[in-house]
């Protein structure tokens, strides 16, 4: 990038990838069976990030401003993103080209 004195179409894509895989957080329930989905999720693709432990009796506002549907798990990005509902976040992650060296969980042709 610093060679060419510019920046392309694909060094912006790089770059705001390299930021959403910057700073992840993930805000869980540890007895949650849809936050162990993503956790298992972000171990086979060797995804570092943050984990923050909701109780959601307890934790529910807190929650709910990240989630309208006060539910984990939530994977907040970098810029204040949050994705919720553990499909979304596994898709998510699957689709991000770090995790090219791993075997996708989705197929990539439906049929």
């Amino acid at each position: 990038i610093k060679s060419r004195g510019y920046l392309t179409k694909e060094d912006y894509t790089f770059l705001s990838i390299q930021s959403i895989m910057a700073n992840l957080t993930l805000i869980a329930n540890p007895v949650s069976p849809f936050s162990n989905r993503v956790l298992i999720t972000l171990a086979f693709k060797g995804i570092d990030y943050d984990l923050e432990y909701y109780d959601i009796t307890k934790d529910k506002d807190l929650i709910k401003d990240k989630n309208p549907l006060a539910k984990v798990p939530i994977l907040l990005l970098e810029d204040g993103t949050a994705i919720y509902e553990s499909l979304a976040i596994i898709e998510f992650l699957d689709s991000l080209p770090q995790c090219t060296d791993r075997p996708q969980l989705f197929p990539t042709d439906p049929i």
